[in-house]
């Protein structure tokens, strides 16, 4: 079986990317989320946090309520496997208290992972790292852009 270096993976004299390539999230949604409380709770600032009802405003357009709350953490960075550690070592340790919480409140909760593949269609990441993803959440959704 033959294996591909990772400089292989990306374009010519772009092993990694000028800006954020991958973004691997954690988060609840449900309409009884209580981002403070869920903070409190985890000790773990979130990155984005909202509570059913809030007013949304959107640079353009028409700004509407939230209807659910939401509380997730996110990490980026330039490799979706680096990236899913990083999220790892901030919030495995608070897994049980994300499942449990998520069970009493009946929030869903989910791992997100988002990457541009600046010219390569997939990412690698290996498969204890993906176990451990999956271990945090009910479900895992992934994001892909496309080409342009």
């Amino acid at each position: 079986m033959k294996t591909r270096a990772k400089q292989d993976l990306y374009p010519p004299n772009q092993t990694k990317c000028a800006v954020t390539c991958a973004s691997v999230s954690v988060g609840l949604v449900g309409a009884s989320v209580d981002p403070a409380a869920l903070t409190t709770i985890t000790r773990i600032q979130p990155s984005s946090a909202w509570t059913k009802g809030s007013l949304h405003l959107p640079r353009a357009g028409t700004s509407f309520y939230r209807g659910e709350g939401l509380w997730a953490v996110e990490r980026e960075g330039a490799d979706v496997a680096e990236t899913a550690i990083e999220l790892l070592r901030v919030a495995e340790s608070s897994g049980t208290t994300l499942r449990e919480y998520a069970a009493a409140e009946g929030a869903s909760l989910s791992v997100g992972i988002w990457w541009d593949p600046r010219g390569v269609g997939g990412f690698v990441a290996p498969s204890d790292i993906v176990r451990r993803l999956c271990a945090l959440c009910d479900t895992v959704n992934v994001y892909y852009p496309g080409k342009d």
